[in-house]
């Protein structure tokens, strides 16, 4: 699973690319091909902002953490600064185009 971290408004919201989130985009007609040597429209950049972040709380919580409660998609779109639009999209794209973190299972014996 890609894992990072998202600033937006001075609150650090984890950010996960999953199967979730893909799933999500798909049900909103994208997907990541959508991401391949072109400039991402503004729609499909929050939708899949919105997706991972709402993947990463999941996954936050599920480690035992206590993440920021993510914003409602409406909320998201109002909060997002236009000056802030290369940053949030250089952290994203670093979570989409990163290693995976995958915890390996030892062999049986």
């Amino acid at each position: 699973m890609r894992i990072g971290h998202v600033e937006i408004g001075g609150v650090r919201y984890p950010l996960t690319m999953s199967t979730r989130a893909m799933m999500q985009l798909e049900a909103d007609g994208y997907n990541l091909n959508d991401l391949k040597g072109e400039a991402i429209n503004v729609t499909f950049f929050v939708k899949m902002l919105h997706a991972m972040m709402v993947a990463g709380n999941r996954l936050e919580k599920r480690g035992g953490g206590n993440p920021p409660t993510v914003p409602a998609m409406d909320d998201l779109i109002d909060i997002i600064e236009p000056e802030e639009m290369e940053k949030i999209t250089d952290q994203l794209m670093a979570v989409v185009d990163g290693d995976r973190n995958v915890e390996a299972i030892p062999p049986k014996k």
